[in-house]
């Protein structure tokens, strides 16, 4: 089937601009050539509240309905990019849209849904979705033949942290390394940033703490991306970096791979 060019939009509920703070609760999805421009939402009930409190999330329904049927309606008078950021640009109340990002479409009732699924997901998902990214980290370590050299699910609790660090898997090299697998797949660039920073606080605080089991102890983070979050990915990057906690990806695993190879016993 062939491909056409689209463009998607996350759709943000952020009730105080100023804090910076947003859950990602639907998606919108535009392709010019084929007309077709709509709205799906995922459920963030919980999420939402979580984050900011109670709300009241009859009038975020509303809201949602509101732009189902607003773009919907409007689809076939929407003819070219330029439209659609015009109507990202207006939206000024609790429910913002990013800036339109491009995509390739095939079909483009199947793309919403795969959008919606892999940058909003369900209500309750966090812990399926960091299930996931271990079990793929495991899979990834064991196809490479050194998952019998990885210590498994290590718990070290430093004083000055407020609560124990828990990581799936850990090896030797002079120190034990904490890998920890971490999702940032379908998370605005602040919630990234935020998460970012405490782990690699965290990881400071590691590096300077001699645990009385294990040693000597560092962070090091196996971060998932989108791909079209590579701006978020180099943030990251660049904070841990600053606290000397490696971060490698799924496409840059190799390093880690042979580090554990030559180092562990």
């Amino acid at each position: 089937m062939s491909s056409t060019k689209g463009y998607y939009s996350i759709i943000q509920y952020c009730p105080d601009p100023s804090r910076l703070e947003a859950v990602n609760i639907g998606v919108a999805l535009f392709c010019p050539e084929l007309r077709f421009l709509r709205a799906q939402f995922g459920r963030r009930k919980t999420r939402v509240h979580q984050l900011f409190g109670r709300q009241d999330w009859e009038f975020v329904t509303l809201q949602q309905s509101a732009i189902e049927a607003r773009l919907a309606r409007e689809q076939e008078g929407f003819e070219k990019l330029e439209d659609f950021e015009a109507y990202v640009s207006r939206r000024a109340n609790s429910l913002t849209l990013t800036s339109p990002r491009p995509v390739k479409v095939e079909n483009p009732e199947l793309e919403l849904k795969n959008l919606l699924r892999r940058l909003v997901g369900s209500q309750g998902d966090a812990a399926q979705r960091a299930a996931r990214v271990s079990k793929e980290l495991e899979d990834f370590f064991r196809n490479a033949g050194v998952d019998l050299h990885l210590r498994r699910h290590v718990t070290v609790h430093p004083p000055s942290l407020p609560k124990p660090i828990r990581v799936p898997f850990a090896y030797q090299n002079g120190r034990l390394n904490l890998i920890e697998p971490v999702q940032f797949e379908g998370q605005t660039a602040s919630t990234i940033f935020n998460r970012v920073s405490a782990r690699a606080v965290e990881g400071q605080f590691l590096s300077d703490y001699k645990d009385p089991e294990f040693g000597s102890l560092s962070l090091v983070v196996v971060a998932k991306f989108a791909p079209e979050q590579e701006n978020e990915r180099q943030t990251a990057a660049t904070v841990f970096e600053k606290h000397d906690v490696p971060m490698y990806t799924f496409g840059t695993l190799e390093p880690l791979i042979e580090d554990i190879r030559r180092h562990s016993h």
